[in-house]
């Protein structure tokens, strides 16, 4: 699997998801294949599957051969432990807070974040970025509800690497709407705007809405991309040569809460 032509934008990789989301209300039977998937368009889809699933809708995942699809489920496996590594993979079951998970989830980022170094990553973008990931995992337990679960995994290419963390739980509007702010009319995309540009936060302490702001930090300084998916909206980057644009898109209404990053580096030259 390549990452080649995915650095400044993620957009067009998703493409393939939602055009096959589509031909699931229009055919009798329909395979895909998990190797034909990058890993955030891919994370999205295991989220959506046991949805689908419970619906009848005619769909099946082909895993066979993807180490990506294996990790999760051996991290998802009960009695198994909680993290899984690999040469360019790596997986963690995120479940539910305490002394035991937190430490797994910090174990992992910076497992994650050597393995950035590694792969010639910059020290300073490499610490950004496995500060945003971290980040991001802990948002589950703080932010998905209870009895969530979630799981975060990585992906490594040369000079790039994808970051995708899920969650089955209450969704970006329903963390809005639970606080009774009288919020109840609030729309998915203006949620998902408020979660991730304007870094508002669904509670009212003081501190509270930085969460979000450390990714995209992270995010503007590297050569990144970043896609965040809930209920029935995506809120994603484009990279123009002046800035960052923010695209909000229509979706089949997905049980949780999906963010992704794509980091790309250029290699070091030696002397």
């Amino acid at each position: 699997m390549s990452a080649g032509g995915l650095a400044g934008s993620t957009l067009g990789c998703y493409r393939a998801l939602e055009d096959f989301t589509d031909a699931l209300d229009a055919t009798d039977s329909i395979v895909l294949r998990a190797s034909e998937l990058e890993l955030g368009p891919l994370a999205e889809l295991l989220v959506l599957r046991r949805q689908w699933q419970s619906q009848g809708k005619p769909f099946r995942l082909d895993t066979e051969g993807d180490k990506r699809c294996a990790a999760v489920r051996h991290v998802a496996t009960p009695g198994q432990p909680p993290v899984w590594h690999g040469e360019r993979v790596g997986a963690l079951n995120i479940y539910g807070g305490g002394e035991v998970a937190d430490l797994a989830a910090h174990e992992f980022a910076m497992r994650a974040g050597r393995l950035a170094t590694d792969a010639g990553m910059p020290g300073a973008a490499a610490r950004l970025w496995k500060g945003a990931f971290a980040e991001l995992i802990g948002n589950v337990n703080e932010h998905a509800g209870d009895g969530a679960r979630g799981i975060a995994v990585y992906e490594f290419y040369t000079n790039a690497v994808w970051i995708a963390v899920a969650d089955n739980g209450q969704g970006v509007v329903r963390g809005y709407t639970s606080t009774g702010q009288g919020l109840e009319a609030l729309e998915t995309a203006t949620a998902l705007k408020w979660a991730v540009v304007d870094h508002r936060s669904r509670l009212s302490e003081p501190g509270r809405g930085t969460g979000f702001s450390t990714v995209m930090r992270a995010m503007l300084t590297l050569d990144a991309s970043l896609r965040v998916r809930s209920d029935d909206a995506s809120i994603e980057t484009e990279r123009p040569a002046l800035g960052v644009n923010w695209v909000v898109r229509d979706q089949d209404k997905l049980r949780g809460f999906v963010v992704s990053m794509f980091v790309g580096w250029k290699p070091t030259r030696l002397a």
